[in-house]
């Protein structure tokens, strides 16, 4: 009988004040999804690597091959930071002159806590992880003021029968001691080309940043330990 063993996933943290993973993000309406996006994650790697926002790389040896999962740990609370913002233009006379102000509107997740597994080719799993470690530019959580408050490699693993079953099984961290009692569920996303739900977040080849459909499928688990970590 042949053993098959378990696959190789590498898991990591997003924690912050503030998080944003936009998916319908214009100059006037900036939103976030409820979760991170897949296109968010493989940008945040990306920046680890070091890779322009026009590499290829970002299609082809990222989006393309690695399957990701989230476990929401904490959903946060959605806000919004409203701006008014003067511009400026040059008129022909060489003076300076500004326009009425522009309103933007832009969302975020306030204290927010996700569990990211990702899957795919283990040397590529290795090389994500060394560039976690030792990150080109500086990482962020979809947008630039979003700092990570932990670090966001929490480690990789060969425990778990699967991506699903990692989700189910990663132990869920108690922050603190004022921290509240954890849900009795915890909701998950995963990539699925047989799901049923789909976002534009699928990273890709073009210069113009533009995304492709991407399916998953979402259940709830329970939350490992009982939330005694």
């Amino acid at each position: 009988m042949i053993m098959m063993s378990n696959p190789t996933l590498l898991i990591l943290r997003f924690e912050a004040p503030l998080q944003s993973w936009g998916l319908r993000a214009v100059w006037y309406e900036k939103d976030t999804a409820s979760e991170p996006t897949k296109s968010g994650v493989i940008g945040l790697i990306a920046c680890a690597f070091g890779y322009e926002r026009n590499d290829p790389r970002l299609k082809t040896k990222l989006n393309d091959h690695l399957t990701i999962g989230v476990r929401v740990e904490r959903r946060g609370v959605m806000s919004r930071d409203y701006h008014t913002i003067k511009s400026e233009f040059l008129r022909s006379n060489g003076k300076i002159e500004q326009k009425n102000g522009i309103i933007t509107n832009r969302y975020y997740l306030e204290d927010a806590s996700f569990v990211v597994v990702l899957s795919g080719p283990e040397p590529l799993l290795h090389e994500i992880k060394d560039a976690l470690e030792h990150p080109k530019w500086l990482l962020y959580l979809g947008r630039k003021a979003c700092v990570p408050t932990r670090p966001i490699l929490d480690g990789m693993t060969t425990e778990h029968a699967s991506l699903k079953d990692a989700l189910k099984h990663i132990p869920w961290i108690k922050r603190n001691d004022r921290e509240k009692e954890p849900p009795k569920r915890l909701r998950c996303v995963i990539d699925s080309p047989s799901g049923s739900l789909s976002q534009h977040d699928n990273v890709q080849a073009t210069p113009m940043r533009t995304y492709g459909v991407r399916w998953f499928e979402e259940f709830h688990v329970p939350v490992p330990n009982g939330g005694n970590t």
